[in-house]
């Protein structure tokens, strides 16, 4: 299970990145006050395999149902994010077009049966790197993967949620 704890060290550092950000970072207009806008951009398959593909578009969407759940945290659907799949704009013109002050971009790699998934937030105003977490996992069971990655980004959010 030492990806299970990866995932969780690295969603406590996204976590206490986010919090801190939030300090600096203004939500947001028509954002409750205290909550936090992030859009997940759909996952980009690196592979030429189909199936990296149905992989990719599941993590993706687990990514966006967890982070829903997270209180203060408002996550733009999943149909609106969907048409930024390939897509070359700049990550602050898709920021500004959807509202957000963070973006979550990744990608997935499979070589033999083994993936590696990176995902990276990116302020949504500077276009800075703020965090990042690569994980290289087995690809006995996909939907486990799918949950791990998802958790760890939540928990990462979670732990960088302002006390209020």
């Amino acid at each position: 299970r030492w990806i299970a704890m990866a995932a969780i060290v690295v969603l406590v550092a996204l976590g206490l990145y986010i919090w801190r950000r939030a300090s600096v970072v203004a939500a947001a207009p028509n954002a409750p006050p205290g909550s936090t806008r992030i859009a997940v951009l759909p996952m980009a398959s690196l592979g030429a395999d189909p199936q990296d593909r149905y992989f990719a578009a599941g993590v993706t969407d687990e990514m966006i149902s967890t982070l829903a759940d997270i209180a203060g945290l408002r996550v733009i659907a999943r149909s609106s994010v969907i048409g930024y799949a390939d897509n070359k704009k700049p990550v602050n013109e898709i920021a500004r077009e959807l509202g957000v002050t963070s973006v979550v971009e990744s990608t997935c790699q499979k070589v033999g049966n083994r993936f590696r998934v990176t995902v990276r937030l990116i302020d949504g105003a500077t276009q800075e790197q703020l965090w990042k977490n690569e994980r290289m996992a087995k690809a006995d069971d996909l939907f486990a993967l799918q949950r791990e990655i998802s958790t760890s980004v939540a928990s990462s959010a979670v732990a960088a949620r302002p006390r209020v």
